[in-house]
């Protein structure tokens, strides 16, 4: 039989079963395809996910607190998949593994091994050993630290941990975090002295070292205020950006009579700092008599510094002298040792010498064993120097000064001056010339008698050409070459002095 359609009813029939076979099989697929659909869906647990301080354009700290007490997977993890949502602007790829922490009631802390942005606003994080979600018993804790958002608003967050092999997501978490405009600290200055530049002498300034920070968020200006109750005050006008500081110094006069312990602080709108401050007495000056014995140039003297501390009230502590014997005179200081100086007063006894020391060209320090103060000496106070050569000739300044013990301030001086001459000669005068016959050996003989240090036959033949000149006649004891008891220079001692240089050569 054959229809309308050119089809006969055996090859229709045929049709309708093949298309029939074909719905139910796309039917039986599509349920199969659901069913495998559903069973791979993860299971989603309760997530939390705060962000500290929750404010745009500063770092913040993420916690993505993840409920694992209805997950019974037991599949390894080892990557966890972070998604901030990529409408928050979150640069993952700027978060590293030092940045993030995984820390579960039975897996303990593990390491973070790398961290990869693997979208826009989402990290993908990998452990340094795998664990189960399976045996949490409760919440597992992803943070992550210094993450900087740049927008504000609500977004959406995430959290998904993968199966180690497959990298299959066995759980997931959901939630939202805010994130709301920065806030800002008003301006606010706070104040630490750096230092002072106490103790002073009355008559010197008070300085004060303060930094002035602004803690807050906003710039701001101030006064900032230094005062020292019974001395003075100072300020300074301070602007400063949020978070910039400076270090200011503050400045009071001080005056005889203001010698002290006082108190100074320095103040801002908001905080305050203080510290104790010293005033110590001004150098106070004394007569000082200096004397030089011999007082003869080129040979050794006894100097004695005779410091009359009578009028010395100060109560500080003396270690140091310093001697000034004038640069202009040539003493070498350097050569002076302590065994050469003595200190010895009225009050103090003779404390030893430790050490000397040149402080500058004819400048001495001397420091004594033991400390002493001036207000209780009553009256002189000597300090001898002994063996000091003078080479030049003439009157110079001489000074003594008393110093702290513990800043090196002076706190007495004393000035003077003293003279230092030819002296007398031990020889005869010149013979020839301007130089004086010389002793060369130091028997009382002046065989160099051209006086230029050295005993030739020119010093026999100047003797002869000149024996009877007023230098040799007159100083008969220096030639007596002969060793006669004639008190006149004769022949015999031209002999006597020309056997010398034969038996010296």
């Amino acid at each position: 039989m054959t229809g309308c359609d050119g089809l006969n009813v055996t090859e229709r029939t045929s049709a309708v079963a093949a298309t029939a076979v074909l719905v139910l099989s796309l039917v039986a697929v599509g349920a199969l395809l659901t069913g495998v659909a559903a069973q791979k869906q993860p299971p989603e647990g309760p997530l939390t996910t705060e962000a500290t301080p929750g404010e745009a354009g500063v770092e913040n700290e993420f916690t993505f607190a993840f409920n694992a007490s209805e997950i019974s997977d037991e599949r390894d993890v080892q990557e966890i998949r972070i998604d901030f949502d990529e409408a928050s602007g979150v640069d993952a790829a700027a978060i590293t593994e030092d940045d993030i922490t995984i820390e579960g009631q039975d897996t303990g802390t593990p390491s973070v091994d790398a961290t990869t942005e693997e979208a826009p606003g989402v990290l993908l994080v990998t452990a340094s050993d795998t664990f189960t979600l399976a045996n949490e018993g409760g919440l597992l804790n992803v943070t992550v630290s210094g993450v900087t958002v740049p927008n504000e608003g609500t977004f959406d967050s995430s959290i998904e941990f993968l199966d180690a092999e497959e990298s299959d997501v066995i759980a997931v978490g959901n939630d939202q975090y805010e994130i709301g405009e920065t806030s800002s600290d008003p301006a606010s200055f706070a104040v630490t002295i750096q230092g002072t530049n106490s103790p002073v002498s009355e008559g010197e300034s008070l300085q004060v070292d303060a930094e002035i920070e602004n803690t807050g968020d906003e710039s701001g200006s101030q006064t900032v205020d230094l005062s020292v109750d019974g001395l003075g005050s100072d300020q300074a006008s301070v602007s400063l950006d949020g978070g910039a500081s400076t270090v200011e110094t503050f400045s009071v006069d001080t005056a005889e009579g203001d010698a002290g312990t006082y108190t100074a602080t320095v103040s801002s709108e908001d905080s305050s700092d203080s510290t104790s401050v010293e005033v110590q007495a001004g150098t106070s000056e004394g007569p000082l008599t200096t004397e030089a014995t011999p007082g003869e140039a080129g040979v050794e003297n006894e100097f004695t510094f005779a410091f009359n501390a009578s009028e010395i009230s100060d109560e500080r502590s003396v270690l140091e002298i310093r001697l000034n014997f004038d640069e202009a005179s040539g003493v070498d200081t350097a050569a002076i040792a302590e065994d050469d100086v003595t200190i010895q007063g009225e009050s103090t006894g003779t404390p030893g010498v430790d050490a000397t020391t040149e402080e500058a060209p004819g400048v001495l320090l001397v420091t004594a064993s033991d400390t002493f103060t001036l207000d209780n000496e009553g009256g002189l106070l000597n300090v001898t120097v002994s063996g000091v050569t003078v080479p030049n000739e003439g009157t110079f300044d001489s000074e003594i000064a008393f110093l702290d013990d513990e800043e090196g301030a002076t706190i007495a001086v004393g000035s003077d001056d003293y003279t230092v001459d030819e002296g007398e000669a031990d020889g005869p005068p010149p013979v020839v010339g301007d130089n004086p016959p010389r002793d060369l050996n130091g028997d009382g003989l002046y065989r160099d008698t051209d006086g230029n240090g050295e005993f030739s036959i020119g010093d026999v033949q100047i003797f002869f050409q000149n024996r009877d000149a007023d230098a040799v006649r007159n100083n008969p004891e220096f030639f007596n070459f002969d060793g006669g008891q004639s008190p006149d220079v004769s022949v015999g001692d031209v002999q006597a002095l020309f056997m010398d240089f034969v038996d010296g050569e």
